[in-house]
């Protein structure tokens, strides 16, 4: 058995929900105001999107080129050991 009082506010909140749709549909201006405030919204996350991609980006190019130049650090040093060990 359900609460009577949680049906009651089950009901009362499908009747808000309601009106407010209907208010929406018939006002043009609300509709233009949630629209433009739903637009900005989808920018502000695109942008925050496109600013993360480009820190990805960035910090990956920042290890590779890291990667490299130790890989060359590494084989100059190898090298010059072995040129040293054979008199070179």
């Amino acid at each position: 058995m359900s609460n009577p009082t949680k049906l009651v506010l089950w009901d009362m909140n499908s009747v808000l929900m309601s009106d407010y749709l209907l208010d929406y549909i018939s006002d043009v201006m609300k509709l233009q105001s949630v629209q433009a405030v739903l637009n900005r919204n989808g920018a502000y996350h695109q942008l925050r999107r496109h600013i993360s991609l480009q820190i990805k980006t960035q910090s990956l190019q920042l290890k590779q080129s890291l990667i490299m130049i130790s890989r060359n650090n590494f084989f100059n040093k190898t090298r010059k050991n072995n040129h040293e060990s054979l008199g070179l």
